[in-house]
């Protein structure tokens, strides 16, 4: 993916220190992302003009990182990240975004008993902290390895996703969104926007001879502040199991990056897999062919409501998904370390950011975007005051967009700059941070349906050039 950062990743960081190696010491240390490393730099800055201690804050940290990372050393000021302000909210930690699970929405809703519930009965209800729930509004799909069964109430859903699609049941587990064998399932409740996610519970599905699907279930959930729900006495009767549609968008399957400067050589890759309704489920993400972590996506109510990041089969972060309507208005990184990290997002009309704010404990901070009259972004403005301008657009989709579309998005998120958000591909990027300027230029191989299959951003700063070579792979569109 195209850079979107002042430094755009750790080889970044290293060519523009001139420290070889420089890469594999922060990784050796669990700084895995360009923005990782500033984050200990703001905030070991903060501590050290709190501490008063001899030294400009650049000096006493240079001297303490150099200590702790010895293989690592560097001065961070040289690393030019778009803004020190927010960078340690780490949101979003690999260049995809990094993201994805498989999800599956059930809906409940409350008995009425009246002559409208005559007419059309009701299939699904249960108690949600004793408060009666039912709903006549409920799908079931099949997504080929197992089911999704759907039902809605105004605005508080609750969504499964069941490891088989057969008769028998299924333990709910808490395994970062993930469905790990045939028996098991992950369940998600949203109440006005707000995610909870199932800890402890079960569901009991049966089949009867005409194909539909009836059972019981009861479940433990519990959102991001710690508040608990418990939903008891649910039942399902009579739901219609609908056959998967087939998605007919093109979908990316894999990006490869390649990455060639004067200090090093390096190949990523990710693979993205999608459910049977073209939704964007999981990522893996791959350093030189071996597997370096798992991104899935947790889906509810036909909406992206949680992202889970999966290292060595251990959770190392979390995103929660937050919106107004069907816009993506904030997200929340929940860290490792227990810290959280905020953006939230104001549109204009085509859905496209006008200005991200980054909350980060007591700092914040806000970008600002602007676009031409094609929908095409002309500029981006940092907390720093550093920015970007673009031009030198084609008349061709962005893969990105694409991306958008699969997360159920009028934008993909991971960007966080003017041209990802665009609705063609940039030809042309300038960086400036006071009299400091770095150019990027962009050049196009496409496919048929004329979607980027080769991209080659060519970045040109402190008199150094290197290039990075993007190879994109698309299944149902060449």
């Amino acid at each position: 993916m195209p850079s979107r950062y002042g430094i755009r990743n750790l080889r970044h960081a290293e060519t523009i220190s001139g420290m070889t190696g420089l890469s594999s010491a922060w990784r050796k240390h669990g700084i895995k992302t360009a923005r990782q490393a500033c984050a200990k730099v703001h905030s070991a800055s903060a501590r050290i003009k709190k501490s008063r201690k001899r030294g400009t804050p650049k000096e006493v940290f240079s001297a303490r990182f150099a200590k702790k990372y010895p293989e690592g050393g560097i001065d961070c000021p040289r690393l030019r990240e778009r803004d020190l302000t927010h960078q340690s909210k780490k949101l979003m930690k690999r260049s995809l975004t990094s993201v994805i699970a498989i999800a599956l929405i059930v809906l409940l809703h409350a008995c009425s008993g009246d002559e409208d519930a005559a007419k059309t009965p009701i299939n699904a209800e249960a108690k949600i902290n004793g408060q009666a729930f039912a709903t006549n509004e409920s799908t079931a799909t099949d997504i080929g390895s197992g089911m999704e069964i759907a039902l809605k109430s105004g605005t508080e859903e609750i969504s499964f996703v069941l490891g088989n699609k057969t008769a028998g049941t299924y333990n709910v587990i808490n395994a970062g969104g993930r469905v790990n064998s045939a028996t098991s399932a992950v369940a998600t409740y949203v109440k006005g926007g707000d995610p909870y996610f199932a800890t402890t519970g079960s569901i009991t599905l049966t089949l009867g001879t005409d194909g539909k699907a009836s059972g019981t279930f009861n479940l433990t959930v519990k959102n991001a502040g710690g508040a608990i729900l418990t939903i008891t006495d649910g039942k399902l009767t009579n739901i219609t199991v609908n056959a998967a549609p087939t998605p007919s968008a093109c979908l990316i399957s894999k990006i490869t990056f390649s990455y060639k400067s004067a200090f090093s050589t390096r190949t990523y890759s990710e693979n993205f897999y999608y459910n049977a309704q073209g939704n964007l489920i999981k990522l893996e993400s791959f350093d030189a062919g071996k597997l370096d972590g798992t991104d899935q996506l947790i889906w509810a109510g036909g909406k992206v409501v949680k992202a889970v990041s999966v290292e060595n089969g251990k959770v190392d972060g979390q995103v929660l998904f937050f919106y107004s309507g069907n816009n993506l208005a904030r997200t929340v990184y929940l860290d490792d370390d227990g810290d959280t990290y905020e953006t939230s997002y104001e549109l204009n009309a085509a859905g496209q950011p006008t200005k991200e704010t980054y909350k980060d404990g007591g700092s914040s901070g806000t970008s600002t975007h602007t676009y031409d009259s094609r929908g095409n972004g002309a500029s981006s403005v940092f907390p720093s005051g550093s920015s970007y301008t673009y031009s030198n657009y084609d008349d061709k989709s962005t893969p990105w967009s694409l991306l958008a579309k699969a997360m159920g998005l009028s934008f993909y998120p991971f960007t966080e700059s003017a041209d990802g958000y665009s609705k063609n591909n940039v030809g042309k990027r300038v960086y400036k941070s006071g009299s400091f300027t770095d150019e990027d230029t962009f050049t196009y191989t496409y496919n048929s349906r004329g979607y980027p299959t080769v991209i080659v951003e060519t970045s040109k700063y402190d008199g150094q050039t290197s290039t990075s070579t993007y190879t994109i792979e698309y299944k149902g569109c060449n």
